[in-house]
């Protein structure tokens, strides 16, 4: 007996994850807005006058906040989101340092929005190690592993002899925010 459609399409998805420098991150995301800001502008006639309201309803259209649970642990960050907000293949994760980004095309809980790139952003707050991205899924969540970066890791702090305490620290003395 064969699954489901949807079961099927949910086991072949694929998710390609990349470095990428903040220039590129800019400029695929400015690239996605001026082709939707355009879009609106199509939409409303191509009457002059909007520019400036055409290109923030495109920035909001177009980026969002990452909507996710994720956990800040000892040695990595642990991020999971529903991926059926994006239709088809593949998701893309954009990794650096401070900041993930899921890229792929809007899914069928956005009826009314057209098939194009949309970028869900969350800004981390510690620093990981892009090279070292780990993602699967669990049915329908998307789980990204984002191992932190040396200077990120929290150890035990050694014993306070004078006040009995014992907690966590960073090493090379970084403050975690």
């Amino acid at each position: 007996m064969r699954p489901p459609r949807e079961e099927r399409q949910r086991r072949s998805r694929t998710v390609q994850t990349k470095i990428v420098d903040s220039a590129e991150w800019e400029q695929r995301i400015h690239d996605a807005i001026a082709r939707r800001a355009f879009l609106n502008f199509e939409s409303r006639g191509s009457s002059p006058g909007d520019a400036s309201g055409d290109w923030r309803r495109a920035e909001s259209e177009v980026v969002q906040l990452l909507d996710c649970g994720f956990v800040v642990g000892d040695n990595k960050v642990c991020v999971e989101t529903d991926a059926t907000r994006f239709d088809g293949d593949p998701i893309e994760i954009w990794a650096e340092p401070r900041r993930l980004t899921m890229c792929g095309k809007r899914g069928a809980r956005a009826k009314n929005s057209p098939a194009e790139p949309v970028f869900y952003v969350l800004e981390l707050p510690v620093a990981i190690d892009p090279s070292k991205v780990v993602t699967r899924f669990n049915g329908c969540v998307l789980m990204i592993d984002l191992p932190l970066r040396e200077e990120s890791r929290v150890y035990p702090q050694p014993r306070d002899e004078k006040n009995g305490f014992v907690g966590l620290w960073p090493t090379s003395g970084a403050m975690l925010h």
